[in-house]
């Protein structure tokens, strides 16, 4: 799976990836996730999917992909083999965290959409791709990661646009 984040000045998720580092964090970091990711300027990429809200506390993505995977072969212009998970609409709120997180492949155009998915075009710009190597369950980890420890230290900046 590749994750990206679209580079610039904010911090979205600074309430909700701040753990502990732990040796449980150290193992999925050495088997999981590729610590440093690829620095890279991404064309514009049109995309299909599902998509659901979520707050820091009721964040399930292994059932958000599984649902997917049922209704992806809808998708008639699917261009590529790549799923992209696209994350929008951060929002804070009295303390608490939501935000829309998109299940998506790409489309060769956006006509002919299916009922209950949505589209976006995600726009060309610079981007650092992370390769997750294990199970979606341990996604969370994977995240985390990206944003509680490599953005932070990294001299970029994470830019509020979906992505």
């Amino acid at each position: 799976m590749l994750f990206t984040g679209r580079l610039h000045k904010t911090d979205p998720m600074k309430l909700v990836y701040k753990e502990q580092f732990s040796p449980r964090m150290l193992k999925h970091l050495q088997e999981t996730v590729e610590r440093e990711p690829q620095i890279l300027v991404k064309p514009e990429i049109k995309t299909v999917g599902v998509s659901s809200r979520y707050s820091e506390d009721d964040l399930d993505l292994q059932v958000l992909w599984g649902s997917f995977r049922e209704v992806v072969s809808k998708i008639r212009n699917r261009k590529g083999e790549n799923a992209f998970g696209i994350y929008e609409e951060y929002m804070e709120q009295d303390g608490k965290v939501g935000f829309s997180y998109i299940c998506s492949v790409g489309g060769s155009n956006l006509e002919g959409t299916p009922d209950g998915m949505v589209t976006r075009i995600i726009p060309e710009h610079l981007y650092a791709v992370f390769k997750h190597k294990g199970d979606i369950s341990t996604l969370p980890e994977t995240l985390k990661y990206i944003w509680g420890s490599w953005l932070p230290k990294s001299g970029y900046d994470y830019e509020e646009t979906p992505d």
